[in-house]
């Protein structure tokens, strides 16, 4: 029932964003998305067995390349590596094969490791051309799992590239434009979905990867010595995911009817929930992770976002350097005010279902 709400909801965002009604086979589209979730456990076994099995293959057939001596000059390690992804590209634009899927993968990172050693690993150069092959991966490929991996490696490979800048500078940049591309393709859902066959296929491998290698960057954040307060202008990165989350705020309401008094209500609610944590920007990042899951009706990603929060706010209570009253006055504020949220958002829910 639960699924069928979903879809109903998504399709009725998507007739709104076409300005009128819109034509879709209700049978058809039920048909494909109990087909999408069975196969998701059907040949998870066969997957992961695939994956294993193909890191095994690559690596004994990469033995056997070492002892006939093709491969011992970094010339040669670079053309096989080479070879490795363009046949895993191929493999996974031909159609969808649970065996091969796993395989590919394996194909994949082994062939990035030949390259990058065959180009030893160079900061710049190395970066750029698994960014490339990120990029090539992603949009040729039919295989959701490998597109998702393909998500993961291209912001890795930007992170990698810009490596060489301050550490300031480089959370500051990913920050930006991983927060506004995960809060953009998130709204943007009905329209990915009606944006015909190819965006469809790849918008839940897009969401997955962007959503973690946000949190990914959030965990990364906490652990590094620029995390120390007042040091670096940590505030900014702050101001970015606030941003993204007043941008969501209104995407609801303009999908909900909200009145604007209420909107900017919630709006100045949230920042000062948010302010005790302007240098701790991971705390706000989990909020807006709930808030594009809650209402892109993502689980994977309310999980994330729950954990996140937990984590990061008992991180952060851990670190603060103030007597433990004052602590526990900074969380008992903000936890009154995310009650107060909750009653308002059932009351409203209750008075639009009225």
């Amino acid at each position: 029932m639960e699924q069928n709400k979903t879809i109903d909801e998504v399709l009725q965002d998507a007739a709104i964003l076409q300005g009128g009604e819109l034509e879709y086979n209700r049978e058809l589209i039920d048909h494909d998305m109990a087909r999408e979730h069975a196969s998701i456990y059907e040949g998870l076994g066969v997957r992961i067995l695939s994956i294993v099995g193909g890191f095994l293959a690559c690596l004994f057939f990469i033995g056997f390349l070492f002892l006939a001596g093709v491969v011992r000059s970094e010339g040669a390690m670079g053309v096989c590596g080479a070879l490795f992804v363009v046949a895993t590209i191929i493999v996974g634009a031909t159609g969808k094969n649970r065996f091969l899927d796993g395989a590919s993968i394996a194909m994949l990172l082994t062939g990035l490791g030949l390259l990058g050693a065959g180009l030893k690993f160079t900061t710049g150069t190395t970066a750029v051309v698994y960014m490339v092959a990120a990029v090539a991966t992603f949009v040729m490929v039919k295989n959701q799992l490998l597109s998702f991996v393909a998500v993961l490696l291209f912001w890795g490979s930007f992170a990698w590239f810009l490596s060489p800048f301050p550490d300031t500078m480089l959370m500051m940049v990913l920050l930006l434009l991983l927060a506004i591309s995960y809060t953009l393709v998130s709204i943007a859902e009905p329209r990915f979905i009606t944006g015909g066959k190819l965006l469809n296929n790849k918008y839940t491998a897009l969401r997955a990867g962007l959503l973690f290698s946000f949190i990914g960057l959030l965990i990364v954040s906490r652990h590094m010595h620029i995390y120390s307060y007042l040091i670096g202008n940590r505030w900014i990165s702050w101001c970015i995911v606030i941003i993204c989350i007043i941008i969501t705020l209104y995407h609801i309401a303009q999908q909900t009817g909200l009145p604007t008094k209420q909107l900017v209500l919630i709006t100045l609610a949230v920042v000062v929930v948010m302010a005790p944590f302007l240098y701790a920007a991971a705390v706000p990042g989990s909020l807006l992770i709930l808030l594009l899951s809650v209402h892109t009706r993502n689980r994977t990603g309310f999980a994330v976002g729950i954990m996140g929060m937990l984590y990061f706010v008992s991180r952060y209570y851990y670190d603060l350097n103030q007597t433990l009253l004052l602590k526990s006055a900074i969380l008992f504020v903000p936890g009154l005010l995310f009650l107060a949220a909750w009653w308002f958002t059932r009351k409203f829910q209750h008075n639009e279902q009225a």
